[in-house]
């Protein structure tokens, strides 16, 4: 279990994301082989990328995570606060859909799923 924080100026949003987190890195590696067939292999960047699946989200946190990702601001993100929680990534939500557009549970307009796409920049 985890419980992360989003954080752009004074807004913050904490919350526990649903099952199936996935933290891959993207990584730019480049593979060049020499003629006598030595390989070498270079590394140009790297980046982290969360998929965040989300459940229950109030509606105020879903309007303000969806108006971070309509702008295309930069966020603060914590992605452990309960083992580590001094750290932090410099992130955009890079989501190609509004990251939370559907309700939740009977009380519709209130709770919202989705799921967050973040990238360190």
């Amino acid at each position: 279990m985890s419980v992360m924080k989003l954080v752009n100026g004074a807004t913050e949003i904490v919350f526990d994301p649903d099952f199936g987190y996935k933290i891959p890195d993207i990584n730019k590696v480049e593979h060049h082989r020499t003629g006598s067939g030595k390989l070498f292999s270079f590394k140009f960047y790297f980046k982290k990328k969360w998929t965040i699946p989300l459940r229950g989200l109030p509606k105020s946190d879903a309007d303000q995570i969806n108006t971070w990702w309509e702008n295309i601001d930069a966020i603060e993100f914590y992605p452990d606060l309960i083992y580590n929680a001094a750290t932090k990534y410099n992130i955009t939500i890079v989501s190609r859909t509004r990251p939370l557009d559907s309700y939740f549970g009977l009380h519709w307009e209130v709770y919202f799923n989705g799921k967050l796409e973040l990238e360190e920049h």
